[in-house]
This record gives structure tokens, sequence and C-alpha cells, in this order.
């Protein structure tokens, strides 16, 4: 029985040696003092730290863990010897001024510019004085909301009937007057709230419609016309044109449009429209013989300049032997066929062509045209009398 007494007895002497181990002592020691501030709740250690320590995968970090734990604990010890207050039943520590003056993310915020009414009131000593969120109402006998959908209904069982003032026109809707009439002031609260926004922002505010000034302005008449006209329920499509009227530069939703207009013409005539409008649709959007034509003229003329620049420098153009054609011209009396260029290039051009066929055997010249009358040269008129029949002319004998 001793023994098994005396083996317990070393079991807790070692357990509590143990657990003595692992309860650190809260004095902690250092070579240089950490550098503490309360007030922003930081501990500084400047101590030196063993290189190879910190390289060492393995004890980096017991060691970092360590010397966070003994900076945390000094940080501790100083907080306990400050000043306490007691809230509550619960024991508060006062913390001092922060020492390290720490840097703000972003600018401190500028004081919010008063608007016009905060102004007013500001330079008057106007105090605002808060209104109470209910108020007592007649119609329900009970206190009810200043604003909301139960005042609303209340104001619609007060305002069942609306007398008509003696200067109003008797037919007129009282309701649809007061309704129109909020709407009015909503819009101008609005008005005022971007007007102040601009104003705080600095910049105009945009305006809507036709804007009043001082003098007449007749584009403004103008522009006045052209909103009353589309204001109708078709915008103004169906609306008649007055006689003499001019269409407003800049508005061209009332002027006609060739959709609009009515189709005169024959089944040829709506064919060929119809046509037009195929191929406009079958075009590519990008015509590739245009832009290479203008490409090859916009070098021509590019290389044009480059002659004349140089003309310039080496003398006077009479004395290199008159006008020269133009590159440009030719290129473009070539791509073309002769359709386009300068005159004296589509002349040059069809003489270029003309001794080609001549000298591969077709027979030079422009192609007469045959009369009506099987003759040679241009087409006549035959002379119709009253009745239709053609006159019988006989050509006199010149001598």
């Amino acid at each position: 029985m001793s023994i098994e007494m005396e083996d317990g007895n070393l079991r807790i002497q070692q357990i509590l040696a143990d657990a003595n181990r692992e309860i650190k002592s809260t004095q902690v020691n250092k070579d240089i003092p950490l550098d503490l501030d309360c007030g922003n709740l930081v501990a500084s250690d400047i101590n030196y730290m063993d290189e190879s320590d910190i390289r060492n995968a393995k004890r980096r970090g017991e060691i970092l863990s360590q010397i966070a734990r003994d900076s945390t604990q000094v940080l501790i010890n100083q907080l306990y010897q400050l000043e306490r207050t007691t809230v509550d039943n619960l024991c508060y520590i006062v913390l001092p001024a922060p020492e390290i003056v720490l840097p703000r993310e972003k600018p401190v915020p500028k004081p919010k510019p008063t608007t016009k009414w905060e102004q007013y009131c500001k330079d008057k000593g106007i105090v605002k004085k808060k209104k109470e969120r209910k108020i007592w109402s007649d119609v329900a006998q009970d206190f009810l909301p200043r604003y909301g959908k139960l005042r609303v209904q209340v104001e619609k069982d007060k305002n069942w009937v609306i007398e008509v003032p003696r200067q109003a026109d008797p037919y007129e809707d009282m309701f649809a007057k007061a309704a129109h009439a909020k709407k009015e002031r909503i819009a101008k609260n609005e008005y005022q709230r971007l007007r102040n926004i601009a104003r705080a922002n600095k910049t105009g505010t945009p305006g809507v419609g036709v804007t009043t000034t001082d003098t007449r302005n007749v584009m403004e008449l103008k522009k006045a016309m052209h909103f009353s006209r589309s204001s109708t329920a078709s915008l103004g499509k169906h609306q008649p044109m007055l006689q003499g009227e001019k269409p407003i530069t800049g508005f061209s939703r009332h002027a006609r449009k060739d959709v609009d207009k009515p189709f005169l013409g024959g089944v040829r005539a709506e064919k060929n429209k119809s046509l037009a409008i195929i191929d406009k649709i079958n075009k590519p959007t990008v015509n590739t013989d245009s832009n290479i034509i203008k490409q090859v003229e916009k070098n021509m003329r590019m290389e044009e300049d480059t002659d004349r620049r140089a003309i310039r420098k080496t003398g006077r153009r009479s004395k290199l032997g008159g006008r020269r054609s133009a590159k440009s011209g030719q290129a473009l009396a070539s791509l073309t066929d002769g359709q386009m260029g300068d005159k004296k290039s589509r002349k040059l051009h069809a003489a270029a062509k003309a001794a080609t066929d001549k000298a591969n055997g077709a027979k030079g010249g422009k192609p007469k045209k045959k009369s009506s009358f099987g003759g040679i040269g241009p087409p006549k008129k035959a002379m119709v009398n009253k009745n239709g029949k053609i006159k019988r002319v006989v050509k006199k004998r010149t001598r």
C-alpha cells in the first residue's frame, strides 16, 4: 500500500511540474524595453533576432508565436496600470491619447454645401422645428401619420366634394385641377432639388423644351412652333402644312418624306422603284470598287503634290514644256474605261483605245447611228399632222 501511495504522489508532482511549465509567467524580460502605444494598442519589439532562426522553416512559426505572446503580455501589463472606471457594474480602462499618428485611407470629407433655403435660414436666423409624425384627423377621429397611404385615404374621404369658386368655370373638373396642381408642385420640388445639385457641382441646370429668354428669338419661336405641332396624338405626322411654310433647320419631323408622298406613276415606275429598293438592300455596305478608285486617286494626288514640290525647287513650269496632264485623271479614266476623270484624260484614253482596236483589226472612229428611216445619220422625228398621219416631206434642191 505504501508503495502505491508513493507512486501516486510522484505522478501528482510530475503533473504539477508539467502544468507549471505550461503556465508561463506574466513577467517578460527583454534586453531592450518595448515601445508601447496604449492609445492604439500597439507594441513594437525592436530586440535583435537571429537570422538563422527566421530562415529555418521548422522553428520560424514557434519563434514568431513566442515574440507575439511576449509583446501582448507586456501590453496587457501596461493596460492594467492605467486608470479604470466602472459603468453599469462593468470595469473599463480609460485609454490615453494615441501617440502614433496613423494616416487616413481617404481624404477628410468636405462639408456639404448648403442649399438655397438653408443659406436663407442661416441669414435670417430661422430655426427648423421638427414636425410630429402623427397628427389628429377630424374625419377619422384618430391620430394618423402626416404622410402615407392612410393619410391619402383620409384625404379622399375628407375631400369627397369640392366647392366650385364663383369666378371659376362651373364645367371644369375640380378634382382633375387639384391633381394637376399636385403634380406641378412635385415637379417644382424635383426641379429645385436638381438645381441645388447643379449649384453644389457648379454646373448648369439642363434646359427642357423651350427656355425663356429676355429677348425674342426667331429660332426659339420656330422651336416652339415645332414642339406644338408634334404634340398631337400622331406626333405631327397628319398635321397639315401651312401655306408658304418652310421646314425648320434641324427639325425635320414635320417635313414630308418620300415615304409619305403619294405614289404617282404607272406599273413600270412602281417596278423600277421596287427594284431600286431591292438593289439598295442587297448592296454591300462597303463598295470595294469605289474604295479602290478612291485609294488610287488619293495615291496619284500624293504623287502629283510631290512632283509639284520638285518643280518648284528646280524652276518654272513654262521652261519645262507647258502644263502636264494629271496622272490621277489618267488612272481614273483607265480604271473606269473612260467614264470618269478630266476631259483631257478621257480623250487620251479614247484615242489610245481606238489605236489599240485599229491595231487589232477593228475600224476606228465612233459607230454611226442609223436613222429611223433607214438612212445613215441621227434619227429624225416624223412630222405628223392633226389626223395622226405622217406628212409627205419633199426636200428642195439647192443650187
